[in-house]
C-alpha cells in the first residue's frame, strides 16, 4: 500500500513539474502574441510543437494573422489604388 502510494505521488509531482512547460508556456506565447493585434502589429507565427488542443489553437492563431496579414495587404493596395486614380 505504501509503495502505490510513494508511485502516485511521484507521478503526480511529475505531472505537476511538467505540465508549465507544456500546457501554460503555449498558452502564454498565444496570449501575448494575440496581444499585439489591437495596435495592428500582427505577429510573427507561433511554432507548433503539438497535435493536441494547444498544438490545434496555435495553428488557428497562425491562419488568422495569416489572413489579417492579407487583408492589411489588400487594403494597403486599395488605398494606393484610390489616391492615385484621384490625382489624374
Amino acid at each position: 500500500m505504501l509503495a502505490i502510494t510513494a508511485v502516485s505521488l511521484f507521478l503526480v509531482l511529475v505531472i505537476i513539474l511538467k505540465a508549465p512547460g507544456t500546457i501554460i508556456q503555449p498558452i502564454y506565447e498565444l496570449t501575448k502574441k494575440s496581444g499585439r493585434f489591437p495596435r495592428r502589429n500582427i505577429p510573427k507565427r507561433i511554432e507548433v510543437k503539438s497535435e493536441n488542443e494547444v498544438g490545434m489553437l496555435a495553428l488557428s492563431f497562425n491562419k488568422m494573422a495569416e489572413k489579417l496579414s492579407e487583408y492589411e495587404k489588400s487594403n494597403v493596395e486599395k488605398l494606393i489604388a484610390e489616391k492615385k486614380s484621384r490625382k489624374r
